[in-house]
């Protein structure tokens, strides 16, 4: 492990973030295991955090944003109001 990553290892896990979160994930995800993903996710939701994740069947890490389309969409109309 990178200095760089071992030095921020658990930040995530242990912060409680200022709103709702939106959380894409991918099943064919090969950068970030399913496994990592799930305990970073839970350790989150035990901190406090609202976090609504989301699985992608079939989507990969650099895909998940445009397979996620709908759900980031509807997200910004909640979150700004917009109808």
């Amino acid at each position: 492990m990178t200095e760089g990553l071992a030095e921020n290892q658990g930040r995530l896990e242990n912060s409680t973030l200022p709103g709702a979160i939106l959380w894409l994930y991918g099943t064919d995800d090969i950068t970030s295991p399913a496994t990592v993903t799930y305990d970073t996710v839970n350790k989150m939701l035990i901190n406090g955090n609202d976090i609504n994740l989301a699985v992608l069947e079939g989507a990969g890490h650099y895909d998940v944003s445009a397979a996620g389309q709908p759900l980031i969409e509807a997200r910004l109309r909640q979150l700004f109001d917009i109808t």
